[in-house]
């Protein structure tokens, strides 16, 4: 019966280690790896966050081609910039849902795109405040109404944008740190298996010396007297 060397069975061990570990690892490390439920969570409210703003945009866009800001009460030279405050603003909410918000739709881990959207949102939040506040004092009430509804649903939506890209930020500084704390698991064991292979090798190609077996000293068997025949 063969017996397997102790240094063989130490790298079989650690490679079935090997195996094992690359199967457990997260996201980025491993083609198999699965979705964690907090991904899938925010995956569901950055849906419904894209949605509801669309949503807006579209009912943002109404409100302000609804004005009537030649009938404000007001010098010329202020609806002239309220005019072209309103055309901006049209135009960003037309581009603001197929531009950014699909950019983050496609990538929902990017801290950059999450940034460039919420950056969009603060822009019309501050174009839209100025034309609702000028509206209010120069406009009808009919106009003022529901802009002012608009600037707090944006409000809101800004708020939520914020918090999911703090939540996804929070997951991919976890996914990050048990990508290296696997990393270095993996170094240990491949380090480890590299010494038992270095040793078996050593084994093999120096073996032992073979011990001599022990002489077995040769005992002297002492004559025994005969007795002398009787006279």
């Amino acid at each position: 019966m063969k017996i397997v060397p102790a240094a063989m069975t130490l790298t079989l061990l650690i490679l079935v280690s090997l195996i094992a570990t690359a199967q457990t690892l997260p996201s980025g490390l491993s083609a198999t790896a699965q979705p964690s439920q907090e991904a899938g969570q925010d995956m569901t409210e950055l849906n419904s966050l894209l949605a509801d703003l669309q949503q807006w945009t579209l009912l943002a866009s109404h409100d302000l081609a609804g004005l009537r800001i030649e009938k404000w009460k007001t010098d010329n030279p202020q609806k002239m910039q309220m005019e072209e405050a309103v055309t901006s603003l049209q135009r960003n909410l037309a581009t603001i849902v197929p531009g950014p918000a699909n950019d983050l739709r496609n990538a929902p881990g990017s801290a950059s795109k999450s940034f460039k959207l919420y950056h969009n949102m603060n822009l019309v939040y501050e174009f839209l405040s100025s034309v609702t506040g000028a509206a209010g004092s120069f406009g009808r009430q009919e106009e003022y109404g529901p802009l002012a509804g608009d600037v707090a649903s944006l409000s809101k939506l800004r708020h939520r944008l914020s918090q999911y890209s703090d939540q996804a930020a929070a997951m991919l500084e976890t996914d990050l740190q048990e990508a290296k704390a696997q990393e270095a698991k993996l170094e240990d064991l491949m380090e480890a298996a590299a010494q038992a292979s270095a040793q078996r090798k050593a084994a093999i190609e120096d073996p032992a010396p073979a011990k001599k077996p022990k002489k077995t000293a040769n005992k002297k068997i002492s004559a025994v007297g005969i007795p002398a025949p009787a006279q």
